[in-house]
């Protein structure tokens, strides 16, 4: 029972190569973006005094962290809360919720939940690092070398830079301390200003879809309201945007407490731009040197790894840095000659793919070049071994190679794809590729494990995270229907048994049964709450589908008194999820999509609930019922979030929340009286 090609599956290995696209684009400075035409957000919120999130009881620290930095990595883990929280209140109360439309309880509880997840322990703390950017190099002018964070969402991680090799309990004193400042950051911001911080900021990802980005793919709108939630929490005077006159008096203070300056972070941003443009112009430079050759050789046999990783330690200041430049030039030109050949590869692969010419050499030349670049990418620079396996996994998997058999370089792309991993193993990537290709060879257990360590590192909302944990989910029900399967083979075994075979031997056979029994069942409850939780992130039909057969596994599996025709219809909901995912799927697929609209709206998950039943009446059963049971689950969804929407406006405008109460009060009658 091998699981079907990740290619047919929701956020499988076709995503693959659009993943590190997603993960690794380009975010804009911090200051250099420019608000738009955000409009005035009126705040009825509890005061600061009356919230606060507590202390974060973190032990160790580094007290040298930029405050300023700290503060960005901050504000975009909450953005990225704050995203995921809107969208499990979107899951709820329908797709046009926002954080601005919520009452005010429910937004205190939402931001409240949004900083205990994204201070929590996270494996995108542990993504932070230092890095010596700038520096100058071969025939450029030598700036001044900037020692600086990089991690997710700040702008060093995009700039070229020498990483410093810190070791593990450095490491771990620096996420301590970046989660201490992420706990301190929202505590100073508050409530209101944190609610009032994103909803302008979401303007700027609304503005963009409105001009024609689709929610699924729009990853630099998304970045774009990012930066601008931290530069709203971060720079000085810069939480005032959009803000009322009522609620700026409220929040001048917070404004004024802000760590960084928008001199400063101006500053620092063109130090980044240049230090960007100067690995640029360094690059060309050496690429176009007789004796690149040469150096390559070098950096081959040196590595110079080893000498980095004991001269870059202690480098805390730019006096120690003068001090070793000969070790740190060694270093930069061993990293600039591997993002040489990690372009070179990328240039021959888009070259393999475009249309045949007879005067031009044949793809298969060209794909065999991109993977020697890349194992010289690999051999140059530790610090790009983990891209350049990378990248070489994802070319034998997808275009193989001309000197191996197909089996071959599927066994050579999970070989590079584990280096990867090996090399970064905190970065995500790496782990999704191998999961991919794990599932390709069949072994979805493995597969489980690389999705759910690539989610710890990955950010709590978005279009990767969505992906991987719909293939996480479809690993798990692959796992689910194997066991379904088996319980099938069994029981028709058991059937088969006479007399003679003897108690015994049934009984045990029996025991392995309902181990198989259990096992199947947790697997499908996995796979159930998996797609629900992608479904929360970016609702598909796909993944509705998915959820439903999921269910039905279940349902089926955990049936203790169950039997061979329970067992044969687990391994039948597996078609559901290929049959169902049509604009018209066929009748019998509206029992299924009934079912899990109302188990959606047992849920209270009401606007989700409403896609169900609408996807319910596509698969035509409703046109001939007369109870029309699908339209009675949409509408009273619509209703429960009709009736939220109402008690949510009613106390933002000031109400106690009991319409009927207050109005006897102003006019002085009894409720008998009324």
């Amino acid at each position: 029972s091998t699981p079907p090609p990740c290619g047919q599956t929701q956020g499988g290995c076709r995503v693959m190569a659009s993943r590190t696209t997603l993960l690794r684009a380009p975010v804009p400075l911090l200051l250099i973006l420019v608000l738009s035409s955000s409009a005035a957000v009126s705040l009825s919120l509890p005061t600061l005094a009356a919230v606060g999130f507590g202390e974060a009881k973190l032990d160790g620290g580094d007290s040298e962290v930029d405050s300023c930095d700290s503060c960005a990595a901050s504000g975009y883990a909450l953005h990225d809360a704050l995203e995921y929280q809107q969208a499990r209140r979107r899951a709820r109360f329908g797709s046009d919720i926002t954080l601005a439309t919520l009452e005010p309880t429910e937004v205190a509880s939402a931001v409240a939940a949004a900083v205990e997840a994204a201070c929590g322990a996270r494996g995108r703390w542990m993504r932070f690092q230092y890095k010596h950017v700038g520096g100058g190099g071969i025939g450029i002018r030598d700036p001044q070398v900037l020692l600086t964070l990089s991690g997710p969402g700040l702008d060093a991680h995009f700039v070229p830079g020498v990483e410093r090799h810190d070791d593990d309990d450095a490491r771990s004193a620096l996420t301590a301390t970046l989660r201490q400042r992420c706990v301190e950051d929202a505590n100073r911001v508050g409530v209101p200003a944190l609610a009032h911080a994103f909803n302008v900021s979401s303007h700027v990802l609304g503005a963009a879809l409105a001009d024609g980005d689709t929610e699924e793919h729009g990853a630099q709108p998304r970045a774009e309201a990012a930066a601008a939630f931290a530069s709203m929490i971060c720079v000085k005077g810069e939480l005032l945007t959009g803000a009322t006159k009522r609620s700026k008096e409220a929040m001048k203070k917070i404004a004024g407490s802000a760590p960084c300056t928008l001199a400063a972070t101006k500053r620092k941003a063109r130090q980044l731009l240049d230090a960007a443009e100067s690995a640029r112009t360094e690059q060309a430079t050496l690429t176009g040197r007789a004796d690149v050759d040469a150096l390559t050789h070098q950096c081959t046999m040196h590595n110079a790894t080893e000498a980095s990783g004991h001269a870059l330690e202690y480098l805390d200041s730019d006096v120690e840095l003068r001090k070793h430049r000969e070790n740190i030039e060694s270093v930069r030109l061993c990293q600039t000659l591997a993002r040489a050949a990690l372009d070179r590869g990328e240039a021959l692969e888009r070259f393999a793919a475009a249309p045949p010419d007879a005067s031009a050499p044949a793809a298969a030349v060209h794909l065999s070049a991109a993977l020697t670049s890349y194992a010289t990418a690999e051999s140059v620079s530790e610090q790009h071994a983990g891209e350049a396996t990378l990248r070489a996994a994802r070319l034998l998997a997808t275009s193989g190679s001309d000197e191996l058999t197909a089996v071959e370089s599927a066994a050579a792309a999970l070989a590079a794809a584990a280096r990867s991993v090996a090399a970064d193993p905190h970065e995500p990537d790496g782990r999704l590729t191998l999961g991919d290709l794990l599932v390709q060879r069949g072994d979805p257990t493995g597969a489980l494990a690389e999705y759910r360590a690539a989610l710890y590192f990955l950010p709590l909302f978005g279009t990767v995270p969505a992906a991987v944990t719909s293939s996480r989910g479809s690993a798990a029900a692959s796992l689910a229907h194997q066991f379904a399967h088996h319980l099938s083979a069994i029981e028709e075994g058991i059937a088969a048994f006479d007399d003679s075979t003897g108690a015994t031997k049934r009984d045990e056979v029996r025991a392995v049964a309902n181990e198989a029994r259990v096992n199947g069942a947790a697997r499908a409850k996995e796979a159930a709450e998996d797609h629900l939780e992608a479904l929360v992130m970016q609702p598909t039909r796909r993944r509705h589908v998915s959820m439903a057969a999921s269910m039905l596994v279940h349902a089926s599996l955990a049936d203790t008194a169950g039997g061979l025709e329970q067992w044969r219809s687990a391994v039948a909901a597996a078609e559901v999820v290929d049959k169902c995912d049509e604009a018209r799927p066929p009748r019998e697929c509206y029992h299924v999509l009934l079912g899990h609209a109302r188990s959606l709206f047992d849920l209270e998950l009401w606007g989700l609930a409403r896609e169900a039943a609408h996807l319910a009446v596509s698969a035509l059963g409703e046109k001939t019922s007369k109870d029309k049971a699908a339209w009675k689950v949409a509408r009273d969804a619509e209703a429960k979030m009709d009736k939220a929407a109402d008690e949510a406006t009613l106390k933002r405008a000031g109400w106690d929340g009991d319409f009927k109460k207050k109005q006897n009060a102003k006019s002085g009658k009894s409720t008998s009286e009324l």
